[in-house]
């Protein structure tokens, strides 16, 4: 009884390696390293001693920001610029009572045409500096350094995830482009690292300059709002202790 008690045993360890126990075990593990390690680093870099964003996670905030912008001013120019045109020969039998309308029509129409391909075009661009970006902040914390050979692998990165949903063809093609596009940006990054003799870190810090300078700034203009906003109340509170004294003075008379 007992030699079949262990060869059951023997036999489910082997064909059901991952028991209740070792599921526990291994989730506590994970848990733990979870909490230890990787939340830990991943808040170290994320935020520098003062709780603000990190000079990396800046450059891809920045980064991201100047792409939704430029995609939304490309987007809506490409999109817009032939309306009027588009308008004018699909209404040429219609009949307005006031020129005025009509031009209020076309505008509507360039307006709507300008935000739909921006914001189009804006998240396709946004999202891939996004991608771009973290990667290439990934790293350069990892290694340390800044190299033509991990923008390449960035730029592939970013590619096959941006194409992905198209299949393996798509993927693939991503991969090739993304490749090819974070090469060239790798080399002439590293062009002007070496002409102006300035280093990669001292970009990070220079993106993180403005951020700094606002929070500086808003900070300074919320002091002067509290000293002003304490200044008149003292000078309430002067008042109204004045006022208080001669009525005292008054009543003793």
């Amino acid at each position: 009884m007992l030699r079949t008690l262990t060869h059951r045993r023997f036999v489910c360890s082997l064909f059901f390696p991952f028991s209740s126990s070792s599921d526990q075990n291994f989730g506590e593990k994970w848990s733990k390293i979870w909490k230890e390690k990787i939340m830990v680093n991943l808040n170290n870099h994320l935020y520098d001693e003062k709780r603000h964003l990190s000079k990396e996670a800046q450059s891809v905030v920045n980064a991201t920001t100047a792409g939704f912008v430029t995609g939304f001013i490309l987007g809506g120019i490409a999109k817009a610029k032939d309306v009027p045109e588009t308008y004018k020969a699909e209404n040429q039998a219609t009949v307005y009572q006031h020129k005025f309308d009509a031009y209020r029509e076309i505008q509507y129409k360039v307006t709507l045409s300008l935000i739909k391909g921006g914001l189009s075009f804006a998240l396709k661009l946004g999202t891939f500096c996004f991608l771009f970006s973290s990667i290439s902040a990934i790293f350069y914390i990892y290694k340390g350094k800044f190299d033509v050979i991990s923008s390449t692998c960035s730029g592939a990165i970013t590619g096959c995830l941006y194409k992905i949903n198209m299949g393996l063809k798509g993927a693939f093609a991503g991969t090739l482009l993304g490749s090819i596009l974070g090469t060239i940006y790798g080399i002439s990054t590293a062009l002007i690292l070496f002409i102006t003799g300035v280093e990669m870190d001292e970009l990070y810090e220079t993106g993180k300059l403005f951020p700094s300078t606002r929070r500086e700034k808003i900070r300074e203009q919320t002091r002067k709002l509290m000293a002003d906003e304490k200044s008149e109340l003292q000078m309430l509170y002067e008042q109204k202790y004045a006022s208080v004294n001669t009525i005292k003075n008054e009543e003793k008379q």
